[in-house]
């Protein structure tokens, strides 16, 4: 068997809407990705955070939270005051 080196790849994924992010050893990002989906295998949209700044990560598990959330609680109306983009009179 060759002898390849493995490399880390932090890697989010979604299991019913809730993101989970784990770190993963493949030979490359399409191993990795190939031992998550083995793994789970009702994971979806699978994303390479390895490389991408602190701040990226921050914003995209904060808008996905704000998606399940809308999803868990549909009837909830938004508030005035989580909402500064609220009209007011």
């Amino acid at each position: 068997m060759l002898d390849r080196e493995l490399h880390k790849f932090y890697i989010s994924y979604k299991i019913n809407g809730k993101v989970h992010l784990e770190w993963v050893e493949g030979i490359n990002l399409r191993h990795a990705k190939e031992r998550i989906e083995m793994m789970h295998e009702d994971a979806t949209d699978l994303m390479d955070w390895t490389n991408e700044k602190k701040e990226d990560l921050a914003k995209y598990l904060t808008k996905a939270e704000a998606q399940l959330n809308k999803q868990l609680h549909p009837d909830e109306a938004p508030r005035q005051a989580d909402n500064p983009d609220w009209p007011t009179e």
